[in-house]
């Protein structure tokens, strides 16, 4: 449930389009963490993607990231270059396609561990004025998924799911060509249905029903003794579910936060 005052609740809202949109930037999860991170400061009724301003401290503890100053600060500084140097092309309108990138520019002050950035424009259609085939998802359903590939299945399928009330238990199906499914989750390095069935599905169904608003489930779909397709059943957790699986995503954080490197 959202509360201003806890950031882990904050919306990450996103147009269907986008979200649905194969990716090409191949984010790692650090990266998407950022980006997640930067749009669920993003606020409805923002005309502009304004500059953001955050410090490294916060943003450690938003993201359940270990309490090792001098290393996250490197870390993250490497990342948000990395970030800013990937970028993806969406089709806009049948035949003619545009450059996404996700950040413009950041300023950093060294000594304060203070981060400016500001989210690039070409992502304001995506992210300002919805009103329609949009999705919204707190913070935290994206931050504690571990796999990169866990984050992006769940706003993929979640892009499916209305948050009403009267969509809660009920359930929705969702089918994917296995080809383009590797596409969209960048996972086309696995090339045996097997590894991707075990490295991506698996984990990801077991992280998503664990500490996510929704749970999924996926049937291979073989018309001969090849997988073609997979199956998705999806539905979003009732208040209970959801209760239950925000207090396990936070606890999947904080006790991130609290590991220490060796």
């Amino acid at each position: 449930m959202y509360n201003d005052t806890d950031p882990r609740t904050y919306l990450v809202v996103q147009a269907n389009d986008f979200i649905r949109h194969p990716r090409t930037d191949k984010l790692t999860a650090r990266e998407a963490n950022i980006a997640y991170f930067l749009i669920s400061k993003v606020k409805k009724g923002d005309k502009d993607l304004m500059s953001i301003s955050f410090t490294v401290k916060e943003f450690c503890q938003v993201c359940g990231d270990s309490n090792r100053s001098g290393e996250n600060y490197r870390d993250i500084k490497n990342a948000l270059k990395s970030l800013a140097d990937k970028s993806a092309w969406v089709e806009i309108e049948k035949g003619t396609h545009q450059l996404i990138r996700w950040v413009d520019t950041y300023t950093i002050k060294d000594g304060e561990g203070t981060i400016t950035a500001t989210l690039s424009q070409s992502l304001k259609p995506y992210l300002i004025n919805l009103t329609e085939h949009f999705t919204q998802s707190e913070l935290r359903n994206y931050l504690a998924l571990k796999s990169v590939y866990s984050k992006r299945l769940y706003e993929l399928l979640r892009s499916h799911v209305h948050s009403k009330l009267e969509n809660v238990n009920r359930y929705i199906f969702v089918e994917f060509e296995i080809n383009d499914l590797k596409k969209q989750l960048n996972a086309e390095n696995y090339g045996r249905f097997k590894d991707f069935r075990v490295n991506v599905l698996e984990r990801a169904k077991k992280e998503i029903n664990a500490v996510s608003d929704m749970d999924m489930d996926f049937t291979p779909i073989r018309p001969g003794r090849v997988t073609t397709h997979v199956s998705f059943t999806i539905k979003l957790k009732n208040s209970i579910g959801r209760l239950s699986a925000s207090v396990q995503a936070n606890n999947v954080l904080d006790t991130r936060k609290l590991t220490v490197k060796k």
